[in-house]
């Protein structure tokens, strides 16, 4: 029988630790792998709640904004048809050439700028909303308010029955506007029929209000 010897038994057990070390790494760069994995998969999850909860507020946005919409559009037919069936309910347009106030606005972060056409008396006879985002939702919202702000005004209907009904409407977007006199609005339209109440307190332009907003 043949002998071993220390060299033999020697090389045998360094092979072995080499093997085992060896198989430790495989381990431990395998483990790190799985992390590595685990965290993607966390930020994956984490990302796609974040896209639900997107989608989630859009459609809720989407949702209030069509509530809205519909109520607004039932408040100004109705308006309108009690003033076409009243005696002389002429629709009164404004000439071709008119005065009108321009005005920029930032609420929360979104501008736009508000467009008020002038009877020669003063009243305000036509209302334009432009907002910066284009293509949005809230967007083409403002663009119906307007038309419909404009045919209402035309019609003879009061301003102020037109701010009673739209200030303090809640949706985004909202927040701190640049307006020192209107601080805070909860949306678009409140800014703006807030705003209009701020410059026709009568029903007619406050010649002195607008000057200062000219001179800010």
């Amino acid at each position: 029988m043949k002998k071993k010897t220390p060299t033999t038994v020697r090389q045998k057990l360094a092979d072995a630790n080499y093997l085992i070390e060896s198989q430790q790494t495989d381990v431990a760069m395998l483990l790190a792998r799985q992390k590595e994995d685990a965290q993607r998969i966390a930020d994956l999850q984490a990302l796609l709640c974040e896209e639900n909860e997107s989608v989630i507020k859009l459609m809720q946005e989407n949702f209030a904004l069509t509530t809205i919409a519909k109520e607004l559009d039932v408040f100004y037919r109705g308006e309108i048809e009690k003033l076409k069936s009243a005696p002389k309910s002429n629709r009164e347009h404004l000439p071709d050439t008119r005065d009108s106030i321009n005005h920029k606005f930032d609420i929360g972060g979104v501008e736009g700028y508000i467009i008020v056409g002038l009877y020669p008396d003063r009243r305000p006879g036509e209302l334009f909303v432009n907002i910066q985002k284009e293509g949005s939702t809230v967007g083409g919202l403002m663009d119906s308010i307007g038309i419909l702000t404009s045919i209402a005004l035309q019609y003879g209907v009061p301003l102020e029955n037109l701010v009673k009904k739209f200030e303090h409407q809640r949706f985004e977007p909202s927040g701190l506007t640049t307006n020192p006199e209107i601080r805070m609005a909860s949306s678009i339209v409140d800014y703006v029929f807030r705003f209009l109440k701020y410059l026709f307190p009568d029903g007619k332009l406050d010649s002195q209000r607008a000057l200062k907003r000219t001179v800010e």
